[in-house]
Formats: C-alpha cells, structure tokens, sequence
C-alpha cells in the first residue's frame, strides 16, 4: 500500500494585523467575547431538554407509542434525531449503554494497536541493526531516514485498518452535514432571491409614481401657463341673455310668419268676392 505524502503550501501574499492584548479590552467587550455564567446554564440546560426530548421521541416510537410530537423530533429517519432539534454534539449523550461500551472498547483497541505496532517496528530496527553489526553494547542510537519512514507507515497502516469502521461513520456524517448544508443554501438562496424580487417590484412601483407625478406636474405647469376661460357668473349671464335673444327673434320671425299668411288669405278672400260681385252685375 502506498502512502501519499501531505505537503504545505503557504500563500505569498500575506495580511498582518495587530491584535489587542488582554488588558487593552473594556469590560463590556470582554463580557460580550466570552459566555456568561447564566448563558452557559442556558446552553446546559437546553442541550438537556434536547437530549431528553430525543431520547424519549425514540422510546416511543420502539414501543410503538409514536405521536405527532415525536414524529416532528424523528422526521428524517427515526434513528439521528435531525428533524425538530439538531443532535451535533451531543452524539455521546444520545448513545446506549451498549453503543458507549462498545465506542470505548474500540478506542482502546486503537490505541493498544498503534502502540504494539510501534514498539514491533522499534524491534525490527534494532534487530536489523543487530544482524550487521553481531557486537550489542554497539548498537545503533540512530537509524536511517528510509528506515524510520517505513516504520513510521506501517504504524500509520496499523492505525488506518483499526479506525476503518470509525472513519466510514465519519464520513457518512460528514456526508449528511453536506446534504444539510446544501439545502439550507438553497433555502436560503430561494430567500435571498425573493427579497430581490420584492425590491425590483417596490424600485418599479415607485419610479411608476414618481413618473405619474412628474406627468402631473408638467400637466398642471401647463394649465397655469395657459389658463383657460372661466365659466362663472358672467357666462352665465352672456348665455341667458343669447338665449333670450334668440327666443325673442325666433318669435318674430314666427309673427311675420303668421302675418304674411293672415294677408294672402285676406287677399285671396277680396278677390273671390269682387268676383262674384263681377258676375252678378253682368
């Protein structure tokens, strides 16, 4: 198996900034830098109704008691506790007697592997060493790079294949915090993009205002550069007297109407009867 060598990069550009000491803050800024004793009982006991809250969601849901309320605890998968409350950190407070015993018996197992592992590359170094050169009060106080890079691998090997299991479950939390972290972007995207909407629409909403009012100014500009003609009592007056007027001529030319045809009849009337008169003479 190879092992793949981790290299440092430091970046060329670089920004120095000074930082205050201690005796340069105020109280007030020291108090809002670090908990408080309150603050830090409200976190404890925060952390303690979650973990109760969680630890009995689950209870119930393995007796088959489940409710709305535990359902909303457990809503992804009925096992992490990530729908109502967030459990990171708290994992060790949420495991089983048998899961802690386990968890430690792991750990231990690790540590008494790497260890045993070290010391047999130590034995191999100096057994080797001790092959080629057969005098022991002589043997080596300093070894090859080669030869303790190796030995430092196959203890790094040794590690590796004990925490396998620990790693994996690592991942895959690691994993689920990614999935977490992406749609609370997405969320917030979709929020960032709404607020953006509401801004265009109020930005549109008032420059349509501020167009109409300058319209109603330029309109009313307008008007008192050229004002038009009042209609009040003087009009009023112009206009009964033309109607007057006009009543008055239409009446005349009513009266010679009926004049003018009260004489053809009077004329038409004489002549029929000198007529007549004519007749009767002769």
């Amino acid at each position: 198996t190879t092992v793949t060598r981790r290299r440092v990069r430091f970046n060329e550009t670089v920004a120095i900034g000074s930082i205050p000491q201690l005796v340069e803050y105020s109280p007030a800024e020291l108090e809002s830098m670090y908990y408080s004793h309150l603050e830090e009982n409200n976190l404890r006991a925060e952390a303690k109704y979650i973990v109760k809250s969680i630890r009995m969601a689950r209870m119930q849901e393995a007796t088959g008691r489940s409710t709305a309320a535990s359902a909303r605890i457990l809503e992804d998968d009925g096992s992490d506790g990530d729908g109502e409350y967030c459990p990171r950190g708290l994992e060790n407070y949420l495991r089983t007697r048998e899961e802690k015993r386990e968890r430690k018996a792991e750990a231990k197992d690790l540590v008494y592997s790497v260890l045993l592992a070290q010391e047999e590359q130590w034995d191999a170094l100096f057994a080797a060493a001790a092959d080629e050169d057969e005098d022991e009060d002589n043997a080596p106080t300093s070894f090859t790079e080669d030869d303790l890079e190796a030995a430092q691998n196959a203890v790094a090997m040794e590690s590796v294949t004990r925490s396998r299991r620990s790693r994996a479950a690592a991942i895959e939390m690691a994993l689920q915090d990614e999935e977490e972290v992406r749609q609370m972007i997405l969320e917030e995207e979709k929020e960032r993009r709404a607020r953006l909407h509401a801004l265009e629409e109020e930005r549109k909403q008032r420059a349509r205002l501020h167009v109409q009012q300058q319209q109603e100014e330029e309109q009313e500009s307008t008007e008192q550069a050229h004002p038009k003609p009042a209609r009040g009592k003087a009009t009023r007056r112009m206009s009964s007297a033309a109607s007057t007027i006009a009543s008055k001529v239409v009446r005349r030319a009513s009266l010679s109407v009926n004049r003018r045809r009260t004489a053809s009849v009077v004329v038409t009337t004489t002549a029929a009867a000198g007529g007549s008169a004519r007749a009767t003479c002769a």
